[in-house]
């Protein structure tokens, strides 16, 4: 049994002794170091106990520092405290002193200061020949905001508190320029000057004459490499451009022109008959003549090439319903509603060029089956519904007398033109939406040839109405006017000096959109007025004036005839001069725009009385 855990431990005997173990071990004691004495060495001395001399000097350094601290900082804050929010004194612009200026001053002083420097010319210069390119014209100007922009202005740092104190800066203007305007200038005004202009060989036609134009080799500019040197050199007078036009070379040679004026009288010398479906249209040798145009080729040749989309303009040969359509809008209670645009079938003219080229050279067989083809609109209505016809701009009317077929031309060119909407930037040309119209439907009376001011054509009656209307109504809307030709007496009820003759091919009506937005063109005709409107943003007020008619002529009556006399009344020949004045609605004047108009006298034709004889 244990013993209790809270009893006595019980006395443990010795174990019995071995003889066979080791004795116990000797117990010895190991020896202890003596304690070391550690001395501790003496503090350094407390400032205090320095010397008097060297303890003045240590303060008077620190006040030393102290001092001049506060001189540099005040040296520092308090101009640049006078020196924040206006340019930096000693700023320059080629010269100009705007230091110390607010922006508004700064703007002021460089308007009126920098106007020598940004009007001086460029001199451009080959050899002998230079010559002065304006900026203005050609689109180089400075940028008087951006340049105010550009200035030292702010709080300034030490470094531009000392850059103002020992000299200034100058400040390099920021130029504005127009790449487009230069180009021209450069393109035309240089070129002009300092280019012997290549020749390449071409076939022209004077009427129904292939005409040869013999290639001759010139020089050339590089012109995007001009137009930065221009650029560079602006506001730099002591800088001359010099130029140095390359050698040119036409691809052509005089045999290969002579053999393509040979081919070109045989590709006028019938007319070409298209047809599609049981609908038969001819092209006149007057169509080709204006649809053909040649090309260098390889060998030296020319090669021709025909505007099928030229030549088969106003034809159809499919239902209307079927043809493609250009998004439009009509006018309903007062604002335009857009008309939505829909594909169709219509001529494939790239294959068409090509199937007409290929039978001009014959003498006979000369129809082509014309090919058709799934077309876009050209407008859709995304398009037109961002153009910007919203207002109407202006609107037009003509009277005139009621007679066939004149009506009936002038009914069809408003017919054609109505619903056209000419792009930004875009021209339109009353030969290029109508067509040739003798011969073909819609038109009609019989066509006779035009002379007018040194153009030659040949056309319906009637078109020079419509035409006079387009003419005003684009005139009144501040669009720009690229080719309007009076004619050569005056005619009532055209209105002296602000009408136009139109024949076919030439001379023509053309306008180009020079607003930011489309032109709508919404035309109409009755038996006795015509009226057009035109349809998009509001961009010029227009104001038109007239002299009084001067310089009068008169011519005698001249007897006509006996057998199939016209009787017609003459008139005085005069002069007149039209100017027209256009300011935007933001207040900007555009530069008048002037021109004489002189008519020469008509002569009074006079029938002789029945049964009489001289």
């Amino acid at each position: 049994m244990t013993s209790d855990i809270f009893g006595s431990a019980p006395l443990v005997k010795s174990p019995p002794s071995d003889a066979s173990l080791p004795p116990p071990a000797k117990v010895e004691v190991w020896p202890v170091a003596a304690p070391r004495k550690v001395t501790i060495a003496p503090l350094p001395a407390e400032v205090d106990d320095l010397p008097d001399d060297e303890r003045l000097g240590f303060r008077w350094v620190r006040s030393a520092l102290i001092v001049v601290g506060g001189l540099l900082v005040l040296l520092y804050a308090l101009p640049a405290f006078l020196m924040a929010g206006n340019v930096y004194p000693g700023t320059t612009v080629l010269g100009v002193d705007v230091g110390g200026m607010n922006a508004r001053e700064a703007t002021d002083r460089l308007t009126t200061g920098l106007v020598s420097a940004a009007t001086n010319a460029i001199v451009v210069r080959h050899g002998t020949k230079s010559e002065r390119i304006s900026p203005e014209r050609s689109g180089l100007s400075i940028d008087i905001p951006a340049t105010v922009q550009a200035l030292p202005m702010g709080f300034p740092s030490p470094a531009d508190i000392w850059r103002a104190m020992t000299g200034g800066r100058e400040v390099t203007p920021v130029v504005r320029a127009d790449s487009g305007r230069l180009g021209e200038v450069v393109s035309t005004q240089v070129a002009r000057a300092m280019e012997r202009p290549m020749v390449e060989g071409d076939v022209t036609f004077d009427g129904l004459r292939p005409e040869p134009v013999y290639p001759k080799e010139g020089t050339t500019l590089d012109v995007p490499r001009v137009v930065e040197e221009v650029r560079a050199a602006y506001l730099n007078p002591d800088i001359i451009v010099e130029v140095k036009p390359v050698e040119a070379a036409p691809r052509a040679t005089r045999d290969g022109v002579n053999r393509a004026v040979a081919w070109a009288r045989r590709a006028v010398a019938a007319p070409v008959t298209l047809t599609h479906g049981g609908v038969s249209l001819e092209l006149a040798p007057g169509d080709i003549a204006a649809a053909l145009s040649f090309v260098p080729g390889d060998t030296g040749g020319l090669e021709a090439r025909f505007d099928a989309a030229v030549a088969t303009r106003g034809m159809r040969f499919v239902p209307e319903d079927e043809a493609p359509r250009d998004a439009t809008f009509v006018i309903a209670d007062g604002r335009p509603k857009l008309v939505p645009g829909r594909p169709g079938v219509g001529i494939d003219t790239s294959k068409l060029g090509a199937q007409i080229i290929a039978v001009l050279g014959r003498q006979s067989a000369r129809t082509v089956t014309v090919p058709l083809t799934e077309l876009k609109p050209d407008l859709d209505d995304k398009e037109a519904a961002a153009s910007g016809i919203e207002a109407e701009l202006v609107r037009v009317d003509m009277s005139y007398s009621c007679c066939q077929p004149r009506v009936t031309n002038i009914k069809e060119t408003a017919r054609r033109v109505n619903g056209m909407i000419v792009r930004p930037g875009e021209t339109f040309s009353l030969n290029q939406a109508t067509g040739r119209r003798e011969g073909r439907p819609g038109f009609a009376g019989p066509a006779e040839p035009t002379a007018i001011r040194g153009q030659e054509g040949r056309d319906v009656p009637g078109v020079s109405v419509a035409g006079t209307v387009l003419y005003n109504a684009a005139l009144r809307s501040g669009l720009e006017i690229v080719e309007a030709v009076p004619h050569e007496s005056f005619l009532p009820p055209y209105p002296a000096g602000v009408e136009v003759a139109v024949s076919y091919p030439g001379p023509d009506l053309v306008w180009r959109n020079n607003t930011d937005y489309g032109v709508l063109i919404q035309a109409s005709a009755t038996d006795t007025v015509m009226t057009v409107s035109l349809w998009g943003t509001k961009t010029y007020d227009v104001t038109i004036s007239q002299s009084n008619r001067t310089r009068f002529t008169s011519t005698p009556a001249l007897e006509g005839p006996e057998a199939g006399c016209v009787a017609s009344v003459g008139s005085a020949g005069f002069t007149i001069v039209t100017t027209r004045e256009r300011v935007r609605l933001d207040g900007t004047a555009e530069t008048p725009e002037s021109w004489k108009t002189t008519y020469r006298p008509r002569a009074e034709i006079v029938c002789p009385e029945a049964g009489t004889s001289g």
